[in-house]
């Protein structure tokens, strides 16, 4: 189907109804549909699955759109609705410290999440991967590997991270490691043995 075959169609039809659901797939601007029948023409989801969910998503009077899937405006007012409630939450919660801006809670909710880099990852490894997690992770920790003791290894990873803005987080046995990750721009240390 497209917009025009349902326009013709649709057109021929006596109809009262409140609001014509069209399938989300069909191209095109629905409000052509409107402008000949005088009826509310919005577009519905993609995906049959979905369809509890914009039957919910009308009772509630939510506003659909005449050119987006609904799948896809229900989808995005869900994100926004959720991320109100989320900072609702870290405006309240008890905070123990802050680092670079980033609020640690004494107790979750809200949830901080770090995500440690493979420590067998090189450098040049490590920029990718911070690139690939940066957008769900709050802290980046890196390290190096287990028995290596490498304090410019360690910088050239902390180095590596540091254009995520995100926290940077250093791991590691050695002494010398965390010292130098530090230096180099890291904001918390995440492993310290005191001999």
């Amino acid at each position: 189907m497209s917009i025009d075959y349902l326009k013709e169609r649709l057109k021929k039809e006596k109809l009262d109804y409140d609001l014509v659901v069209i399938p989300g797939l069909i191209p095109g601007d629905a409000s052509k549909i409107e402008e000949e029948i005088k009826i509310k023409v919005v577009k519905g989801t993609e995906d049959a699955s979905d369809i509890p969910f914009l039957i919910d998503a009308i009772r509630r009077g939510v506003p659909l759109s005449p050119t987006e899937a609904a799948d896809r405006v229900i989808k995005s007012q869900s994100e926004e609705e959720f991320m109100r409630i989320y900072n609702e939450i870290k405006e309240k919660a008890k905070v123990a410290f802050e680092v670079n801006g980033l609020k640690i809670p004494i107790r979750p909710p809200p949830f901080i999440v770090a995500v440690e880099i493979n420590p067998k990852l090189t450098p040049k490894e490590v920029e990718e991967e911070v690139y690939r997690v940066s957008d769900f992770a709050d802290i980046i920790v890196v390290g190096n590997e287990v028995g290596i003791n490498d304090p410019e290894l360690m910088k050239r990873k902390v180095r590596a991270s540091l254009d995520s803005g995100k926290v940077i987080g250093v791991d590691s046995i050695s002494p010398r490691e965390l010292i130098e990750g530090v230096k180099e721009g890291a904001s918390l240390v995440l492993n310290l043995t005191i001999r």
